[in-house]
């Protein structure tokens, strides 16, 4: 009996010993379990490194004195240099040539040079190349000093692992070369959709472009898991993008992946609370084998945005023969609009205003005129404000003269009550203190809109820092309250009340009636469109004290001094005549 109870309760322990161990294992197996599927999480995890992937970096060139200076935007703090060559050593070796010509074109005033360029990059920490947007922000032409902003595309991620370490968003001309083969093809075999984020409405303070450029990245990082090798994307503006897809045949295949593709959007923009000041619009148009280039099928689809924006409460527009028909070409003042604002195509001409008794430099009256577009500024103007685009115009027009200021020039810009409303609502990081904003009394005059308060429209543009004038081009009809006037740091007489004044004793009386009656303001008086060294002389003799003529100073795109021998002449008339 005692043997058999002994060998009873050695089973027992042995068996109680067996389950212990097998505990121990299981525990042992389950903890190498975790932690081999914790690594794993952790490198595979889509947001490793995402400010890395994701960062915007500023570049600033001196190719004077061949080197470079840079900063991360979430590191603003942290300034560091390198050498020019270093700077394109971080390049792969077929972007390298294409950076260094596109510098090169930023100083050599060629016309329709692009502000952007599409490059890879190296990634040496982590063995890879991105793809990245380059933008110029800034040229001083005459240092040679040049801010380029490189905004570094996420890699492309998806659930699947097929798609780890491929890039399908592409240059242009790649995208271009797989545009071509879709079009060569028998059938219709693809679509073509260009994705368009917009501002909903002008009052938008955000609207300039380097805003759009960096909302339009991150609208693009959110359907980049859509991507693949038959579905691949290029940007063609700073607010816009194109998807080829070739595996899009129907309308139902296209329409179910471009809604998904609107909602991912349109659910960042609800996330952020941007959905109400900006809106994504979809214009596509299948590829047939008809012999029309890309840029002729971009242009269409764009138009389709735009009448998708404007008509369909979804936002998306397939080309169809229902609408085949519809009128364009308010759209067309649009596109050109766009191209304008993506090339920067706009010239500015200044022409000085002097003091007449020192022949200096009082400030330069600017001249804006676009190329490579029908439009003059005027309409590019009214375009641009029925289009929500008119603050990324005033932002190109505001840096292009900001670059050129050295000392204490100052520039006359002529405005409208809208632009001047866009001025007050937006702040576009310049010298303000440089810039004279000119309105028209007749604009003022003929004020109906009883929603716009003068009054504080002209005293908040005080409260920015910038001077305002005020243009007189015919004897006003009835004179402003002196409410109004009091806001003015000076008048200008110009058009009808100036032009052929020697020849004319009926304009001679009206200006001497005008300078009479705006002199008790206190403020400078300038007279411009003295055509003549005749309507010169006689503005000298009759005690004019600024004046613009191009008998003086024709105008120039850059701020030039008045010639020595012209000073001379203009100070001893004034001396002689007076």
């Amino acid at each position: 009996m005692k043997n058999t109870t002994l060998k009873f309760f050695q089973a027992e322990l042995a068996h109680d010993e067996k389950l212990t161990i097998l505990a121990i294992a299981i525990v042992i197996i389950l903890f190498i379990f975790f932690f081999v599927l914790l690594i794993i999480t952790i490198c595979s995890n889509p947001n490793k490194n995402k400010k890395a992937r994701e960062s915007t970096r500023i570049y600033i060139l001196y190719l004077n004195e061949n080197k470079v200076r840079y900063f991360d935007k979430n590191k603003m703090n942290v300034l560091k240099e390198f050498g020019l060559q270093d700077f394109y050593q971080q390049f792969d070796k077929e972007s390298i040539e294409n950076v260094k010509q596109w510098v090169s074109n930023l100083f050599s005033n060629k016309k329709n040079q692009k502000l952007f360029i599409e490059a890879h990059i190296k990634i040496n920490r982590y063995n890879s190349k991105e793809f990245v947007l380059l933008e110029a922000t800034h040229i001083n032409l005459e240092e040679k000093i040049i801010h380029i902003e490189s905004n570094l595309l996420p890699r492309l991620t998806s659930t699947s692992n097929k798609h780890s370490g491929r890039r399908f968003i592409i240059s242009y001309e790649s995208f271009s070369i797989r545009f071509s083969a879709l079009q060569s093809l028998v059938k219709k075999h693809g679509i073509c959709c260009l994705f368009r984020i917009y501002p909903i409405n002008s009052s938008v303070s955000s609207c300039a472009n380097n805003t759009l450029n960096a909302l339009t990245l991150r609208c693009v990082n959110k359907i980049t898991p859509y991507l693949s090798k038959n579905r691949s994307l290029t940007f063609t503006g700073v607010n816009e993008f194109v998807i080829l897809d070739s595996l899009s045949s129907t309308r139902s295949q296209y329409l179910q992946i471009v809604n998904a593709l609107v909602r991912r959007i349109n659910m960042f923009l609800a996330t952020f609370s941007l959905n109400e000041e900006y809106g994504v619009a979809v214009g596509a148009k299948f590829i047939g084998n008809e012999d029309v280039d890309i840029k002729s099928y971009i242009s269409k689809c764009r138009e389709l945005s735009i009448y998708a924006e404007r008509n369909e409460e979804d936002g998306i527009a397939l080309y169809s023969p229902e609408i085949a028909n519809f009128d364009y070409n308010s759209l067309n003042y649009y596109n050109e609009i766009v191209s304008l604002i993506h090339n920067k195509s706009l010239r500015i001409y200044y022409t000085p205003a002097i003091i007449s008794n020192s022949a200096e430099v009082f400030e330069y009256f600017a001249d804006i005129r676009p190329y490579g577009t029908s439009l003059n500024f005027t309409q590019v103007v009214e375009s641009a404000i029925s289009n929500n685009l008119l603050a990324s115009i005033e932002q190109i027009v505001f840096q292009k003269i900001d670059m050129l200021f050295h000392y204490n020039e100052k520039v006359v810009l002529y405005i409208s009550l809208p632009i001047l409303q866009c001025i007050v609502e937006n702040d576009f990081q310049v010298r303000v203190s440089h810039f004279s904003l000119c309105l028209n009394q007749d604009e003022l005059y003929m004020l109906e809109n009883e929603t716009i308060n003068l009054e504080d429209l002209l005293s908040a543009a005080k409260k920015k820092g910038y001077s305002l004038a005020l243009s007189f081009t015919s004897v006003p009809e009835a004179a402003l309250e002196d409410s109004i006037l009091k806001h003015f740091d000076f008048f200008v007489f110009e058009g009808d009340l100036t032009k052929n004044l020697k020849m004319d004793s009926h304009i001679q009386a009206n200006l001497r009636m005008m300078m009479n009656s705006y002199q008790t303001y206190n403020v400078p008086i300038i007279i411009k469109d003295l055509l003549t060294q005749a309507d010169l002389e006689f503005a000298l003799a009759s005690g004019v004290e600024y004046l613009l003529s191009q008998a003086v100073s024709l105008p120039s795109s850059v701020f030039e001094k008045i010639d020595s021998l012209k000073s001379e002449k203009v100070m001893s008339l004034y001396e002689k005549l007076n």
